[in-house]
């Protein structure tokens, strides 16, 4: 049941973490300009041509982890798996020593998995600018990245959502997406939305493994229902017996996350696989604990294609997410495109 991966998986840590960035976005240039340039824009309000992706580049003072080129541009990219890490002495010698002469448009791109509160952001910003005003700052944390890219693309590009899936579920896997019990994932439900409305349930092929606290069901330009993931479960159904469960996110069994599936959870699937004549391919259930009618709307003229994330805490502005029921509440009358 293993899916293809863009991403590679195995860790020297904050090298790959910066080598599977540069590759995201070496991705979206060589599949379209005009996104990498559009993404670029809005992180820089600038963008260039004829790049060149670079990593562990030697600058005269210092190393930075990843290095976007070309002749009269340059971004110069710094990963720490700890936001307080970004050290004055670093930035100001990747500002001194790494973008050498002949680039006239100059960006430096700090990452990390946590957001800089804006008085950090303030601090680097001052760095840079003490040593040459001209050179862009900007900071992104991998969610941020990943959403960034994803808000350039279109929904219906279904080889470049694939991409984006995998980043997600390396980040996510990785830990570099910190609190994903406060995102919601919303998939496209048709003809089987009262089902699974009725039955706490939502089937698809699996498509990365990234974890999500919340699932949503959307329908005519709306997240129309959601729910708290109780577990979710790749497998087979043949002849009635599920064959090579893989447990993705729930207390499958005996209280133990990622254990061996509970007979009540058994029952469900087949029941499911059942009720809505699966094959005997690999399925993704997502188990809900209950759906909750929201009414989440989208502004923009196409309809949802595939998938989206939400941070229910960026979209409720809250620290702290209520219950469920004031999560669906929270949501209706709101908007996204």
């Amino acid at each position: 049941m293993g899916s293809v991966h863009y991403f590679q998986r195995y860790h020297s840590k904050e090298n790959v973490d910066t080598a599977n960035a540069m590759l995201l976005l070496s991705r979206l240039y060589y599949h379209s300009p005009p996104a990498f340039y559009g993404f670029l824009s809005s992180v820089f309000g600038d963008s260039g041509l004829g790049l060149e992706f670079s990593l562990q580049e030697h600058g005269e003072q210092t190393v930075p982890d990843a290095a976007i080129i070309q002749p009269g541009f340059k971004v110069v990219c710094e990963t720490k798996l700890d936001a307080k890490s970004f050290t004055d002495k670093q930035i100001k010698g990747h500002c001194e020593g790494s973008f050498g002469k002949g680039s006239a448009h100059q960006f430096l791109l700090t990452l990390s998995p946590q957001a800089l509160s804006p008085s950090e952001q303030d601090r680097v910003r001052s760095i840079v600018a003490g040593v040459n005003p001209c050179i862009g700052y900007a900071h992104l944390t991998f969610e941020g990245l990943h959403n960034g890219v994803r808000d350039e693309v279109d929904e219906r590009d279904r080889e470049f959502e694939g991409i984006l899936d995998d980043y997600w579920d390396y980040c996510s896997t990785s830990g570099l997406i910190p609190g994903d019990w406060r995102n919601l994932l919303v998939r496209v439900a048709g003809r089987s939305f009262d089902y699974d409305i009725e039955n706490g349930v939502y089937c698809d092929t699996p498509r990365g493994s990234g974890r999500h606290g919340y699932f949503g069901l959307y329908r005519d330009k709306s997240v129309q229902a959601i729910g708290k993931i109780e577990a979710v479960v790749d497998c087979r159904v043949i002849n009635g017996a599920i064959k090579d469960p893989t447990v993705i996110q729930g207390e499958a069994g005996n209280g133990t996350p990622g254990g061996m599936l509970t007979a009540a959870l058994r029952e469900r699937i087949i029941k499911t696989h059942r009720d809505n004549a699966l094959g005997d391919w690999v399925t993704r259930y997502h188990f809900v604990e209950h759906f909750y009618d929201t009414d989440y709307k989208k502004t923009s003229k196409r309809g949802l294609w595939g998938r989206r994330v939400f941070n229910l805490c960026s979209v409720l502005g809250v620290k702290t997410l209520p219950d469920i029921e004031g999560i669906a509440e929270g949501l209706r009358n709101r908007y996204w495109e």
